[in-house]
């Protein structure tokens, strides 16, 4: 097969725009990963400050830390959480969760993301 000089022009052009968003994907979810670092910090902080008051565990401090991170603040949450939100950006460069549901179950893949709802209403969609 014979390819001309247009069709490899548009093919490598293609695949820099392919790879570029790839990159600033994987930037954007550094820097999310940070953030979420930044806002874990801040609520222990604002929690020490204001004298530790268990008042303020069941109402702010539990619901900031979360929605953060629930796996590593050890609170159940259901819902989707900033950790979600970074493991979708990581996994799926640009995919959003709804088409990788989707694409997943097409695949014959198990689940990945059981506690996100437009994932899993997109991976019960896609079953064959």
């Amino acid at each position: 097969m014979k390819i001309t000089k247009h069709q490899l022009r548009s093919i490598i052009k293609e695949e820099k725009s392919r790879i570029l968003k790839e990159q600033h994907a994987e930037a954007n979810a550094d820097e999310f990963q940070d953030i979420m670092g930044n806002i874990g910090e801040l609520v222990e902080e604002a929690f020490e400050l204001a004298g530790r008051p268990e008042n303020a565990r069941g109402y702010w401090y539990n619901g900031i830390l979360g929605r953060v991170d629930p796996g590593e603040y050890g609170i159940g949450f259901q819902g989707i959480s900033m950790t979600d939100t970074l493991d979708s950006l990581r996994e799926g460069a640009g995919q959003d969760m709804a088409e990788m549901g989707y694409n997943d179950a097409q695949d014959g893949k198990p689940p990945a993301h059981p506690n996100n709802e437009f994932y899993m209403t997109n991976y019960e969609d896609g079953q064959p």
